[in-house]
């Protein structure tokens, strides 16, 4: 009988299978992708990897008459033992896809005076057309029922006519007009088979259209109907076509289980289609979820991250919006990844919700996602109050607020810079059950030295100190601005040596400011000075600039031969810009 899925080799399709064409193996549970764009993989192929990766139907599904191509057939299995055993063995074989097969038992059995009935015969001239030629098949059962009275041709003779077609629409039509002609209505099997037709000649077009027919004809497609279009959409590696029949089948409500969701899937990940790979998912969650659901998206998410090029921003934003409506808990490399892509993609405000929730997840920013956030959400001032109202909603929600979320915010209305949004948020923290720690200090004193209100600065550094609140590396660096920008250069280091005397090592920023102070003094620069800071710098393993290292040789070079000293920042080839593009791609 005719089978709604593909299951038999090579159903419908030009190519013509062979006599001992087998049914594929199913797939359970497969996570792992098909290694190539073939339809039919080697049988050596390991066990956790589909046979045929055309077969997104279950196996079940194939059993006799599940599609109606034998409506029609109502004539009963002879009684004789011998006979009855050949016929049985004939509609297995047939149900096998072993033409050869069903056409020695055929021949066998009618050699030896057994009566067939209707469903037999149409198994033998199903094996002809498909063997042979259509031709010859319509020949033989005109000669088979010459020779039975009482028996004509019916719709499930002309769908095991359609299968030998392959992709040849004009022979099929022809057996849709003669179907026609002798008043036969077209069943569902029909339908199957001409669908079939229509894929293989990638006319999907009409095979689309045939939905329709088979409405108005009152047949009603079933989900083994979408299946076979489908199907032909993924052997000719038409993703766009197939996901667009999935979303009307899915809107249609014939709704794919989960072993189809996950073959289809499969398919989108080969042909990178990232809507088809999202639509597997969400229907696939509808009908299970639970942790299956983080372990698909996490398989998803890992396949994207690692590519060789340059991952899909968009796929991996869509990736983490899905796991948020799922609540699934992505790994901390993962998070990263996503991180990197929503700034990539500017969406600031996502980016900031996917930091809070990996904070509230027990994990943590490294400094260079704070900084580029931070950076990104400076660029719009409703950036920043999007994000702090994001805190309030979690903390309105009962949701614990981390504190280093709102110190995000902090220190992106410092890099706007913004004061009055700074401290505004310093204001709030009690009613989202936090208090101010280090980072939030260094923040708001970041705040204050880069919108130049000095005295603000000095005010808080007082307040940090009668609350008993402590220096780190950062603290110290801020104060040493303050000190340059005031004019007040010794200040600065006195500072720097405070923090080299509490054992914490300078940051970058803060050697960057002294050291450039030496270079820029007139009339001429202090270039021992500069070069002993450099060694120093270099001694505390800080990340040194190229065009730093220039500058100070440069100098040390033009006081040696006494000439004149221009201070550049000269940038070279290797030192481009650090940004998100290469994180994501190391993510």
């Amino acid at each position: 009988a005719a089978a709604p899925c593909v299951t038999l080799p090579r159903r419908g399709l030009s190519a013509i299978p062979s006599a001992a064409a087998a049914e594929p193996a199913e797939v359970a549970g497969s996570a792992s992708p098909p290694a190539s764009g073939t339809v039919n993989a080697p049988a050596a192929q390991a066990p956790d990897e589909p046979r045929d990766l055309a077969a997104i139907v279950p196996r079940e599904a194939t059993a006799e008459g599940a599609d109606g191509s034998t409506a029609g057939s109502t004539a009963a299995v002879g009684e004789g033992g011998d006979g009855r055993r050949a016929s049985q063995g004939i509609l297995q074989a047939r149900k096998e896809g072993r033409y050869s097969a069903v056409i020695e038992l055929f021949e066998a059995l009618t050699a030896s005076g057994e009566a067939s009935d209707a469903r037999v015969l149409d198994a033998y001239v199903e094996a002809i057309a498909v063997t042979r030629s259509v031709a010859e098949a319509e020949e033989v059962c005109s000669a088979a029922l010459a020779q039975r009275e009482g028996m004509g041709r019916t719709a499930a003779t002309y769908a095991a006519l359609l299968k030998g077609c392959g992709a040849d629409k004009g022979v099929a039509l022809q057996l849709l007009g003669k179907m026609k002609e002798e008043g036969l209505a077209a069943d569902l099997g029909v339908y199957h088979e001409l669908v079939s037709v229509f894929t293989a000649a990638r006319d999907f077009a009409a095979a689309e259209e045939t939905l329709a027919t088979m409405r108005h004809g009152g047949v009603a497609p079933t989900t083994a109907t979408y299946y076979r279009i489908i199907n032909g959409a993924f052997r000719h590696d038409e993703a766009a076509v197939a996901y667009q029949v999935l979303c009307r089948m899915v809107e249609e409500w014939r709704t794919p289980d989960q072993r189809a969701y996950d073959r289809m899937l499969q398919h989108f990940v080969r042909l990178d289609h990232a809507e088809g790979q999202m639509r597997c998912l969400e229907g696939s969650l509808e009908l299970q979820g639970g942790a299956d659901a983080g372990r698909k998206i996490g398989y998803l998410l890992r396949q994207e991250l690692e590519r060789q090029e340059q991952p899909s921003l968009p796929k991996v934003a869509a990736l983490w919006a899905l796991a948020e409506r799922r609540g699934v808990e992505l790994h901390r490399r993962q998070m990263t990844g996503v991180l990197y892509a929503l700034m990539q993609l500017d969406r600031h405000v996502d980016a900031f919700r996917a930091a809070l929730r990996a904070l509230q997840q027990g994990g943590d920013l490294s400094p260079r996602i704070g900084e580029l956030l931070s950076t990104g959400l400076s660029r719009d001032p409703s950036h920043v109050d999007d994000a702090y109202y994001e805190l309030e909603e979690e903390a309105k929600r009962g949701g614990a607020v981390p504190l280093k979320a709102a110190n995000l915010v902090v220190l992106s209305c410092a890099r706007i810079p913004d004061l009055d949004r700074a401290f505004a948020t310093w204001a709030e923290l009690p009613k989202l059950g936090l208090s101010p720690d280090i980072e939030t200090y260094n923040a708001l004193l970041s705040t204050c030295v880069r919108a130049r209100e000095f005295s603000s600065a000095r005010r808080l550094l007082n307040r940090m100190e009668a609350e008993g609140v402590g220096h780190n590396a950062t603290t110290y660096e801020h104060r040493v601005a303050l000190h340059m920008m005031s004019g007040e250069p010794q200040g600065a280091f006195v500072v720097y040596r405070e923090c080299k005397d509490a054992e914490l090592a300078p940051p970058q920023g803060m050697y960057h400011a002294l050291i450039n102070h030496h270079l820029r003094r007139k009339p001429r620069p202090n270039a021992a000075a500069a070069a002993e800071l450099l060694e120093e710098m270099k001694a505390d393993h800080t990340r040194v600039n190229m065009n730093l290292q220039r500058n100070v040789a440069d100098a040390v070079a033009a006081v040696a031969e006494d000439r004149e000293f221009v201070f550049g920042n000269r940038r070279g080839p290797q030192e481009g810009a650090r940004g998100p593009a290469s994180n994501l791609a190391r993510a």
